[in-house]
């Protein structure tokens, strides 16, 4: 009951650092700070993006290659 209500209207709605005073340069700070890359984090995510796909891609290849005819969401169930 208290985390539900008297704590809960102290919070605030969002959980996201770059809703913070200055959190957007913040967050690039970080960016900047705990990576080898000087791209933006839009930057960084969008490559994250590119790379999941490419990932997927060629799992579905390999899949296909082997004679797997399903998806990649059936492949990982009959691997598991």
């Amino acid at each position: 009951d208290l985390l539900r209500g008297e704590y809960a209207a102290c919070c605030r709605e969002s959980i996201g650092l770059r809703d913070d005073p200055d959190g957007a340069a913040y967050y690039e700070f970080l960016a900047r700070e705990y990576t080898t890359t000087g791209d933006s984090p839009a930057d960084i995510h969008a490559t994250g993006v590119a790379e999941v796909a490419r990932i997927r891609g060629a799992m579905q290849s390999v899949a296909t290659r082997a004679g797997f005819g399903g998806d990649l969401d059936a492949l990982r169930r009959h691997l598991a």
